[in-house]
């Protein structure tokens, strides 16, 4: 009995783990071409716009969340439902999403006259905005096809977008001055990968006879919309708070050191988005099949591999921070310095993932919601006091601060299987 159950688990990671490479490859691509595309701008532009532009993409990331209503992880915990109640519930979510999408564009275009446009020129930002808005629709639709176990198709999307976007930031005739050009392109860009997908989407057989309503999803969003809302808040208030505090200077320091963490965490961030999924589906087969006991299993598997993976990237990011950080060019130096202090991330980052796969598998997203809240006022009142004092390394200690008060309150909250 023991080897067949050593079989099936072996099984299980193997298809787990080929499911987390195939996300990985795809974002791998994603974010190196974006980093790629990141420092095509940074050489072609001066430094100053290139803080426009981390600035901008950074504020309207992060207002985002309010019209995107936490329906992506709500929609990824629902992976344990057949692909027709997954398509049937896209549709309604992306019609909920389209229209607070066009009520936030209204609301964004307001706050573009009251920001300095020394830091948000008005023509970069509504390029931004427009973007941002049109990726948010193609997001939710790749977040259904994650649900339905469809995971190399989305890393080949997600590698031909970003390459796409690479290849105008280079082909692009760009000179200082001509950022709003890179700007609106990209949005164009974004709104046909956002059609094609809902075109292709919409093909496929939805199930009849759903009875979730506009008014039952918005209820079921609002605490996913919190989570989001506080993920958001300490992962790039930050960088927003740097924009605003220190100006482009700042953010051409601190805005590189993310991006570089973000290809970095490639790895753990695949297996989060496969590991929500296959846990949810683990915790359904465990509630209705008694002593299957599969999923307290896949759950400890996933935090071993986050750890050790974690542990490497840490060091990596550490030894490796002059290498990289030097193909940004030499007005970049300082970001050496900040990439150090945000090392430890690489490790706190990848518990966090599998911590938090656990508890939206096993529906705790309210205990979830409430850990990341506290450490969301944690990092926007840290930020506020340290950033003025201290620059972009006060950002990175609060930075690591609430990721570290973050695994805490995540391991708390799975203390039992």
């Amino acid at each position: 009995m023991w080897l067949n159950k050593a079989l099936r688990a072996a099984t299980t990671l193997r298809r787990t783990l080929g499911d987390s490479w195939a996300v990985a490859l795809g974002l791998m691509a994603h974010y190196l071409f974006t980093a790629l595309t990141l420092i095509a701008l940074a050489r072609r532009l001066t430094p100053d716009e290139y803080g426009q532009y981390v600035a901008s993409v950074a504020l309207a990331s992060f207002l985002v969340a309010l019209p995107n209503y936490g329906l992506d992880t709500w929609l990824l915990g629902r992976g344990g439902d057949q692909a027709g109640a997954v398509a049937a519930l896209w549709r309604k979510a992306l019609a909920l999403r389209a229209a607070l999408l066009m009520a936030w564009a209204a609301g964004m275009a307001l706050l573009a006259i009251r920001l300095p446009p020394e830091t948000y020129p008005r023509p970069v930002f509504a390029g931004i905005v427009a973007g941002t808005a049109l990726e948010s629709l193609a997001l939710l639709t790749l977040t259904a096809l994650r649900a339905m176990q469809a995971h190399r198709r989305v890393a080949l999307i997600q590698a031909i977008w970003a390459a796409l976007a690479l290849g105008t930031a280079l082909l692009l005739p760009l000179a200082p001055g001509r950022l709003a050009l890179f700007t609106t392109v990209r949005a164009i860009l974004a709104g046909g990968v956002a059609l094609w997908l809902a075109l292709a989407m919409a093909r496929r057989p939805a199930a009849t006879g759903l009875s979730l309503s506009m008014g039952d999803l918005l209820r079921q969003g609002q605490s996913f919309l919190l989570s989001d809302a506080a993920a958001l808040v300490y992962m790039r208030a930050d960088l927003v708070l740097v924009g605003l505090l220190l100006g482009p200077a700042g953010a051409s320091i601190y805005g590189p050191a993310l991006s570089v963490l973000n290809v970095a965490l490639i790895v753990p961030t695949s297996l989060f988005y496969t590991a929500v999924p296959s846990l949810a589906q683990a915790f359904v087969r465990d509630a209705t099949s008694p002593g299957a006991h599969s999923f307290g299993a896949q759950a400890r598997r996933q935090l071993a591999l986050q750890t050790g993976l974690g542990v490497v990237i840490g060091l990596g990011l550490w030894g490796a921070a002059p290498v990289l950080v030097w193909l940004y060019g030499p007005a970049f130096v300082a970001t050496v310095g900040v990439l150090r202090l945000l090392a430890p991330i690489g490790l706190l980052r990848s518990l966090n993932y599998a911590l938090a796969a656990q508890l939206i598998a096993r529906q705790r997203q309210a205990r979830r919601t409430l850990t990341q809240m506290a450490v969301a006022v944690f990092a926007v009142v840290g930020n506020l006091l340290v950033i003025p004092e201290w620059g972009v390394a006060g950002a990175a200690f609060i930075f690591v601060a609430g990721e570290t008060l973050l695994c805490l309150g995540y391991f708390l909250n799975n203390r039992t299987y």
